[in-house]
């Protein structure tokens, strides 16, 4: 088990891992504004959240998550190999929320957020974020994995170090971080699939049924 604190976007969070799942403790500071403190009970969806399948698929997995994350990783696992099942690949879509709630312990792993969002506007999002999770269990050791992403995925070292230095993209990140307070979000990865919460890392065949589940209760309903 493993304890760890971060301030991170005005509130304070400890994060616990217990049995894959990262649970943390979300506090507001003095900071807060109203603005972060209403209350959601469903994820925004916006034309700037990273998208992956098809945009009229009937399954829409909306996911929360941090690459400093052991958890969130695994969960992306899963989601990339049941996008080669043939039956489903094509029927569910992923939206990316970034929550990076390791910042103050695992700084370099903020930066990462920020160079992913700016691999999306190469049209690398995806490559990017496979690459992270490949190479995430070496944060832990401050090891800066930045360059190897960058070759892995593809993306230019210069524009993605200039594109780094907008204030922009930190506020796409500081907006999922104050959506995700909003939704009281207590672990990681939490998602939400066709609106319905899950949290940490379910069995493989579990996920699987649920997607398939979806994909039924939408073919019933359009015949």
């Amino acid at each position: 088990m493993r304890n760890e604190t971060a301030i991170a976007a005005g509130l304070i969070c400890c994060s616990i891992i217990i049995g894959g799942i990262a649970i943390i403790k979300l506090q507001n500071s003095d900071s807060a504004t109203p603005q972060q403190l209403t209350k959601l009970t469903t994820p925004p969806i916006r034309i700037t959240d990273p998208t992956q399948g098809p945009e009229k698929a009937p399954v829409t997995i909306v996911v929360y998550a941090d690459f400093a994350c052991d958890s969130c990783g695994g969960l992306a696992t899963e989601l990339s190999n049941l996008r080669h099942e043939s039956e489903i690949g094509n029927k569910f879509r992923v939206i990316w929320k970034d929550f990076p709630i390791h910042q103050q312990t695992l700084p370099k792993s903020f930066d990462l957020h920020i160079a992913a969002r700016c691999a999306a506007t190469m049209g690398k999002f995806w490559e990017f974020h496979d690459a992270v999770f490949a190479h995430a269990n070496q944060l832990i050791f401050g090891t800066d994995i930045l360059s190897a992403v960058e070759q892995e995925s593809g993306v230019s070292p210069s524009r993605i170090a200039d594109c780094m230095k907008s204030s922009a993209i930190t506020d796409l990140i500081n907006q999922n971080m104050a959506d995700g307070r909003a939704l009281g979000i207590t672990a990681l990865p939490t998602y939400f699939i066709n609106g319905n919460r899950n949290e940490g890392v379910l069995p493989y065949n579990q996920l699987r049924g649920i997607i398939r589940s979806e994909i039924a209760t939408y073919d019933a309903s359009h015949p």
